[in-house]
């Protein structure tokens, strides 16, 4: 037992006070005390002022228990997570996992610029969801524990969130990598022009929730047109039963509308201008620039057609509808570009100049002649006036019978998924993979996607609140950074100083802002 001792010493007027601390002596067999010099008492306060060695000993143990850190974005992302039911289904999927994989995900929303080797750094001055701090060591075996079963049992949580009625935007991107020990980098069709090896990443986005919820990784090889098959089957999986898929023209083929129709499934599907069946109906299309056809809303006049699909089972005659739009602008500038393409194929060959990428096109659009020892170009005024009617046209395939304006809306969500893939590429540092295996590399994936719900989410919010004519992004979220969170021992956290303005961001974000915590 501990207990106070004081001591009154004549010469120097003090009254010092020990910490006496009973034990008992096995050798000699009795009971002892030792005593430490704690500090002197105030003979006016009665109070206990530490010697110097013991006053450096507090200081130092409070500087040990107090923690200040900056805490404000970490916070918001903390609820907007909560929100989304992350936290709830990381922790179900991956119980020994889940605080790491958010806390690096949140790292890469708010370091936009910075690699995963600064993570270690920057979790010093920042209070994350995990406790413990991470090394970059760490975080590349926490990539690579994140298992496929863990994944696939969260993207079915996640699905579940859906509303039964949307349409989910399907896309893919490439993502390339230095790496030549991954297997499924291969070499393909990059959208960027890349020349490296590269993967393929397909999203499934919620039209309406305009929130991503499911990703598989492809070979690099491997073509958009031939993913439509894999997805039918990943999303059966999954377990979603209505499913409603909104798909670029670059995966329409006639398997892949069979395939989507076989398995019941409605879509709306961008259709090709080089297909024969469309080709041939749109150019039956007649009267498309009437008033009863324009949609105000985006300047364009859409119809509606029933499109006989397949007959080859008279009994079972398969049709679809085809919507036909016709954009004025669209057309404009399609004329002034074959235009300009025109001028070019004219000019190379009254130069006697072939270029390889124009070769079939130099005698598909023009006479050549030969005059007095120079080279004529005659144009085509037929065949070139047969190409120009299609100006200005755009089709969509569906099996839903909607108006031709609903499906135009529907349709142009897409985008959705085309600004995931931006947000992946330059916000989330995943533009060129820098991993060297494959469980690795799955892994930053994996987490990378959950700071693409979360980052979406706070996009999402930014655009319906009109927050963009105030702060970009990352302005937003620095303005939060600025927020200290403070912990001092076993008391509760709590929040330094915030302003209006930060309170009022959490407020455009439609989360509650912890008034407890102040």
């Amino acid at each position: 037992m501990a207990s106070l001792v004081f001591l009154y010493n004549k010469k120097y007027n003090k009254t010092y006070v020990y910490e006496s601390i009973n034990y008992w002596d096995k050798s000699e067999k009795k009971s002892k005390s030792k005593r430490k010099l704690i500090g002197i008492k105030d003979p006016l306060t009665g109070q206990i002022v530490p010697t110097s060695t013991q006053k450096k000993k507090l200081e130092e143990n409070k500087a040990q228990n107090d923690k200040r850190k900056f805490y404000g974005a970490n916070l918001l992302l903390n609820l907007i997570a909560k929100k989304l039911g992350l936290t709830s289904n990381l922790k179900e999927c991956f119980p020994d996992l889940y605080k790491e994989i958010l806390s690096v995900a949140q790292y890469l929303i708010l370091e936009k610029d910075s690699p995963i080797s600064r993570y270690e750094k920057w979790s010093k001055i920042h209070k994350t969801f995990n406790r413990s701090e991470l090394t970059s060591q760490r975080i590349s075996e926490m990539f690579s524990e994140i298992n496929e079963s863990g994944k696939n049992n969260f993207f079915k949580l996640q699905a579940e969130q859906l509303k039964e009625d949307e349409y989910w935007a399907y896309d893919t991107t490439s993502i390339s990598s230095y790496s030549k020990a991954i297997n499924q980098m291969r070499y393909g069709y990059n959208k960027e022009n890349d020349t490296l090896a590269q993967i393929n990443l397909a999203i499934l986005y919620g039209e309406k929730s305009r929130l991503p919820f499911y990703y598989r990784v492809l070979p690099g090889n491997i073509v958009d047109v031939s993913t439509v098959r894999r997805l039918i089957k990943d999303v059966q999986y999954i377990g979603v039963k209505k499913p409603k898929l909104v798909i670029d023209r670059g995966f329409y083929s006639k398997n892949n509308i069979d395939e989507l129709m076989n398995n019941k499934f409605k879509f709306i599907v961008g259709t090709k201008s080089s297909s024969k069946i469309i080709k041939e109906r749109i150019e039956k299309v007649k009267d498309i620039k009437k008033f009863t056809n324009y949609i105000a809303e985006y300047n364009i006049y859409g119809k509606k057609e029933i499109l006989m699909w397949d007959d080859t089972d008279k009994e079972n005659k398969k049709y679809l509808y085809l919507y036909v739009f016709f954009d004025d602008e669209k057309a404009l500038k399609e004329d002034k570009d074959f235009t300009e393409y025109l001028i070019k194929l004219k000019t190379d060959i009254e130069n006697n100049v072939e270029n390889e990428k124009r070769v079939e096109d130099y005698r598909k659009y023009f006479d050549i002649k030969v005059e007095k020892e120079n080279i004529i170009a005659v144009a085509k005024d037929d065949i070139i006036e047969k190409h120009m009617k299609k100006y200005g046209y755009f089709s969509l395939i569906s099996n839903e019978n909607l108006e031709a304006r609903e499906i135009l809306s529907i349709y142009r969500q897409k985008d959705v998924a085309e600004k995931a893939f931006h947000n992946i590429k330059d916000r989330l540092d995943a533009r060129r993979l820098r991993v060297s295996s494959k469980p690795t590399m799955d892994g930053k994936i994996f987490v990378t996607f959950v700071s693409l719900v979360m980052l979406s989410y706070i996009k999402n919010k930014m655009s319906e609140k009109e927050l963009y004519k105030k702060y970009t992004t990352q302005e937003l979220l620095d303005e939060l950074d600025l927020i200290e969170s403070y912990e001092r021992g076993n008391k509760k956290l709590k929040l330094g100083e915030v302003t209006k303005k930060q309170k009022e961001i959490f407020k455009y974000m439609d989360i509650k802002f912890p008034e407890e915590l102040l």
